[in-house]
């Protein structure tokens, strides 16, 4: 009998599982299409809103514009992918993503990222230096930090809830709502950065560097933990209920 290998993906109902005696070449291996589908998400992703950003400075809407088509986009065409750290990294607290394909995903995010900020720079020859978000005052640090929670929050919420209720088909569409809507009103306070290859990749290229972007990184990490909180709380309770309605109508139907 064949060994199987199996490992959960960012798609929380999928399992890819590989015929390791048929197939050994690494290109068939689940960390191998892990990788390559975030390396082109981030790409994509961090390429749209890096570019609408150097391209239009002051209108934050269709930079929020441009983050939610990505993610729709991505999302749709790389089976989930987002470009995106703290959702892989939602995706190993809740034991959906193995660590190392967990690990592995996040270097290519960072290269695809990178990559893509550098293509605006010397292939559009755009000046990225406006395109390095920024928390709008110095005073308003926490402003930036409860913003960016608060749209990571419900945006990963919106992503996981999809997998949760077997809506995954609605994913890409309410994902990519939630982050352009949410990027649209938090644009104002901090630039709406969501992703944290964002800041990172434009502040290591343009060499800019925010006393105050402690706020994305934190915020952000704080608001995909409270969201897979919730989500797991959630999901533990209507299992919890659904086993004790199942035991109670088992025993009706065993005392009849």
């Amino acid at each position: 009998m064949n060994q199987q290998y199996s490992l959960l993906t960012p798609n929380v109902n999928s399992v890819v599982s590989v015929d390791i005696h048929t197939h050994t070449g690494w290109m068939f291996h689940p960390h191998t299409r892990l990788v390559i589908n975030e390396f082109m998400a981030a790409f994509l992703t961090i390429f749209a809103v890096v570019a609408a950003r150097a391209s239009l400075a002051i209108a934050g809407e269709f930079v929020a514009l441009a983050a939610g088509l990505a993610l729709f986009a991505v999302i749709t065409i790389f089976h989930g992918a987002t470009g995106n750290p703290f959702f892989l990294v939602a995706g190993f607290i809740i034991q959906r993503v193995h660590w190392l394909g967990c690990i592995l995903a996040i270097i290519a995010q960072f290269a695809g990222a990178i990559l893509a900020v550098v293509f605006v720079q010397y292939g559009l020859l755009k000046n990225i230096n406006v395109a390095v978000p920024r928390v709008q005052a110095p005073s308003a640090d926490w402003n930036g930090f409860l913003a960016e929670m608060i749209v990571i929050f419900f945006v990963v919420i919106a992503f996981l809830l999809s997998e949760y209720t077997h809506h995954s088909e609605n994913k890409p569409f309410v994902v990519g709502v939630v982050m352009a809507l949410g990027g649209w009103a938090i644009f104002s306070i901090s630039n709406a950065c969501i992703n944290p290859f964002y800041h990172l990749t434009t502040a290591i290229i343009a060499n800019i560097w925010d006393p105050s972007c402690w706020a994305y990184y934190i915020g952000e990490l704080v608001g995909v933990i409270l969201a897979v909180i919730l989500v797991v709380l959630s999901r533990i309770r209507v299992i919890v209920h659904s086993n004790i309605w199942f035991a109670y109508y088992s025993e009706k139907v065993h005392n009849k």
